[in-house]
């Protein structure tokens, strides 16, 4: 049976709207999966980052290495080792002794875990109290005390110090001076800051030095206990009642429940009403 020009046309335009339709219903499906994949990949991206006590943690160690923290044009912090010995409390031992605590009592495991506020309380005061015992009984390996040669860095520090301090009030004072005097002038007041040291007692004044140092040092050392004991206790406090776990598993549920969209997931056939399948059958 020939078609006459017209009704071929006709079914041409019928099969041309058909592929159309189909290429566009199987791209609507690429995209919807693409789309499912993308959200369970944030998902899992955002669970794991729920858990993650890194960042925390790597602040905590550098603290305990007395480096310093720079904030980069761009915003963005970078903590670069420190020469100032004030900064600088712990040994090589007593940073791996803190972290090897932290790691121990914050993890995802203790995040995934149910306590009660009664049990937190009575772990985070055990805790305190083995932190404390430990502490005194290996004081001498974890804490650092001053150097001699730290000491003497102090005092040339403050003679720069208190020299500068010298030719600003000579500025102050609008005393001008040539280059040449100027030297003489700085290298004058450097002299007698030198021998007033001399005068007191060199050894007398690296001890008091050296005290300082510590007393220094002691300050960051009670700070870094208190900074590991709270950081801990936050972490359990995270886990009274299951709640961390609890809100991993609503994310999940969240998740499933985008899955069996037939929409999100073209894995999901289409059906029908039916009898034996209580009210769906697949077509």
């Amino acid at each position: 049976m020939a078609f006459t020009k017209e009704e071929q046309e006709y079914i041409n335009q019928q099969n041309a709207d058909l592929n159309a339709l189909q290429t566009n219903e199987q791209l609507l499906k690429t995209q919807n999966q693409q789309q499912a994949l993308a959200m369970q990949e944030e998902e899992k991206s955002m669970i794991k980052e729920q858990l993650d006590l890194s960042d925390e943690i790597l602040n905590l160690y550098h603290f305990s290495k007395g480096d310093e923290i720079t904030i980069k044009e761009n915003g963005s912090e970078e903590w670069l080792p420190s020469e100032n010995p004030h900064l600088k409390f712990l040994t090589s031992y007593g940073v791996q002794f803190f972290m090897g605590f932290i790691y121990a009592h914050a993890n995802k495991n203790i995040l995934l875990s149910n306590y009660t506020i009664e049990e937190v309380q009575e772990i985070m005061a055990g805790l305190s109290e083995e932190l404390n015992d430990q502490l005194l009984t290996q004081y001498e390996h974890i804490f650092k005390k001053a150097t001699h040669k730290e000491c003497q860095q102090v005092m040339f520090e403050r003679i720069e110090r208190d020299t500068d301090n010298k030719m600003f009030e000579l500025e102050f004072d609008e005393i001008k001076l040539e280059e040449e005097e100027f030297d003489k002038a700085r290298n004058k007041i450097k002299n007698e800051l030198k021998q007033n040291i001399k005068n007191q007692g060199t050894g007398r004044e690296l001890l008091k030095i050296k005290e300082q140092l510590e007393k220094d040092r002691r300050k960051r050392y009670g700070e870094m206990i208190l900074k590991t004991l709270n950081f801990i206790d936050a972490t359990y406090h995270r886990a009274i009642s299951g709640q961390e776990r609890r809100s991993i598993r609503q994310h999940w549920h969240i998740s499933e429940s985008r899955n069996q969209n037939p929409m999100l997931n073209p894995n999901i056939k289409k059906g029908k009403m039916g009898v034996m399948n209580y009210g769906w059958k697949e077509v």
